[in-house]
C-alpha cells in the first residue's frame, strides 16, 4: 500500500504539472477545490478532479498523480483531525493565495451545494447555515478592489477587516465538513 506524504516535493510536482499544461489554476485553487471535495457528501474520484484541473487521462506521470493524491489525503486527514482544517495561518496570510483558495472552494462546492440546498425537507436553519458558510468560505473570491470599495463605503480599515474575515474563514473551515454531513443526512434518510 502506498503511503501518501505531502511535502515540498509533492507541492513542487503539482506546481510543475499545472505549469506544464499552462493551467489557469494555482496550487491554492486546487487545495480549495479539494477541501470542498473532501467535505462533500460523495467525494469525486481522482480522475474527475484531475480532469477539472485540465488534465486528460494518462497525461500525468505516476509521480505527479501521487502528488495530487497526497495533497487530497493531506487535506482529508486535516479536515477530520482534532484541530480541524484551516487553509492558511495568519503569519502566512497572502491575499492572492487565499483568493485562489476561495475560488477553488466555490468551484468545488458547486458540485453539491445545489443538491443539498434543494433537497426536499431541508430545514430553513440548515439552508441558512449552508448559505452563510459557503459565503464566508468563498468571501476572498471577491476581487480585492470590491473588498476595498466595501471597506471605504462602510468606513472600515481594509487590513483589519480582511484579518477579521480571515479569522472567520478559519472558524468556518474547521466546521464545514460537520455541517455538510448534517445537511446530507436528508439525502440518505428514507
Amino acid at each position: 500500500m502506498y503511503t501518501f506524504t505531502y511535502s515540498d516535493v509533492e507541492q513542487q510536482l503539482i506546481v510543475q504539472a499545472l505549469d506544464a499544461i499552462h493551467s489557469p489554476y494555482t496550487i491554492d485553487f486546487v487545495e480549495g477545490y479539494l477541501f470542498a471535495d473532501v467535505c462533500g457528501p460523495e467525494g469525486q474520484e481522482p480522475e474527475q478532479w484531475l480532469a477539472r484541473f485540465g488534465f486528460s487521462a494518462g497525461q500525468l506521470d505516476e509521480q505527479s498523480v501521487f502528488a495530487f493524491m497526497a495533497l487530497h489525503h493531506h487535506v482529508s486527514e486535516t479536515v477530520y483531525s482534532e484541530q480541524g482544517y484551516a487553509p492558511f495561518t495568519l503569519s502566512a496570510f497572502d491575499l492572492k493565495k487565499i483568493h485562489q483558495w476561495s475560488l477553488g472552494f466555490l468551484d468545488g462546492v458547486g458540485v453539491y451545494a445545489d443538491v443539498l440546498s434543494n433537497a426536499t425537507g431541508q430545514a430553513q436553519e440548515m439552508l441558512e447555515a449552508l448559505q452563510v458558510s459557503i459565503e464566508q468560505l468563498g468571501f476572498f473570491a471577491l476581487p480585492q478592489s470590491q473588498i476595498e470599495q466595501f471597506c471605504l463605503a462602510h468606513d472600515l480599515e481594509f487590513n483589519s477587516f480582511v484579518i477579521e474575515q480571515f479569522a472567520l474563514l478559519q472558524e468556518f473551515s474547521r466546521e464545514f465538513a460537520n455541517l455538510i454531513e448534517a445537511a446530507a443526512q436528508i439525502l440518505f434518510d428514507d
